[in-house]
């Protein structure tokens, strides 16, 4: 079972060759942009 490394939530299926679920990648993305 893959989980995020972030939250330690399930990975939907569709997520399950990464290592974040999309929440926290979501979160990840709005903070690189907002540093620029």
């Amino acid at each position: 079972m893959d989980i995020c490394i972030k939250c330690g939530e399930e990975l939907a299926i569709m997520e399950r060759n990464r290592v974040e679920c999309w929440e926290c990648r979501d979160s990840t993305i709005e903070a690189y942009a907002e540093s620029d």
